[in-house]
């Protein structure tokens, strides 16, 4: 398709291949809805079950314990996580940004830096 229409072929790649999101874009926003009993696509009993089924999980997560913003920052355990998560983040950023270097620093050539730091 190279010059057809005045476009260059990558020109009509991003065109061919941006049309179908583009296309369910609008399909998707016309469909989904943001609760059962609007979705016009299900049959009554299905809208009514389905709200049965969301509204007893909603009971049953209520029944254990609602917490407050407050309460939820104020739990050991909610940071001993957040400790942990930034742990596993910083030694990750750590290997990622410096393991070409370590590899480096273990006598491999350039060329080959790149494909022996991806084997880890």
């Amino acid at each position: 398709m190279h010059g057809f229409a005045g476009f260059h072929g990558w020109q009509w790649l991003y065109i061919v291949e941006g049309i179908p999101p583009i296309i369910m874009s609008f399909v998707v926003y016309m469909l989904l809805t943001d609760r059962p009993h609007e979705a016009n696509w299900l049959t009554t009993e299905e809208r009514t079950w389905l709200q049965k089924r969301i509204d007893s999980e909603q009971t049953q997560r209520e029944a254990v314990r609602k917490y407050s913003l407050l309460q939820a920052f104020s739990d050991h355990k909610v940071w001993l996580l957040t400790l942990a998560y930034f742990g596993q983040n910083i030694s990750a950023y750590g290997l990622v940004f410096f393991l070409p270097l370590i590899v480096k620093g273990l006598g491999v050539s350039a060329e080959w830096i790149g494909f022996t730091a991806a084997l880890p």
